[in-house]
């Protein structure tokens, strides 16, 4: 983790900032980002058949969350990342849908 300027921007690090920005490409996704935090999960595949039934399957998979901030913006996203998919929410956003699921999830817990 660095709280230094990035050799090739003007701008410090926030302190959660660990990205390696030497290893980043120069551009609009040179980022800040903090360690993520992967759990594994479980979700749902659809695969839409042209010549048959649609399928659904369980996949088992990692899902990180993270903070990210793109170096020249001011907006702090929280990522909610897999593999192939990320899904980037302001921090209140985020506050919603951890109260949204706190919510929802009580009934159908054992």
């Amino acid at each position: 983790m660095t709280t230094e300027r990035d050799s090739r921007h003007t701008e410090r690090c926030p302190s959660w900032c660990e990205g390696e920005h030497d290893t980043q490409l120069e551009g609009d996704e040179t980022r800040h980002q903090s360690r993520a935090t992967w759990f594994p999960i479980i979700t749902l595949h659809r695969r839409h058949r042209a010549d048959g039934p649609h399928r659904r399957d369980a996949v088992a998979e990692q899902m990180g969350v993270l903070t990210v901030r793109y170096v020249g913006d001011r907006e702090t996203w929280i990522a909610v990342t897999t593999e192939d998919r990320q899904l980037e929410l302001t921090p209140e956003s985020a506050a919603r849908l951890r109260d949204a699921l706190s919510d929802l999830l009580p009934p159908l817990m054992p």
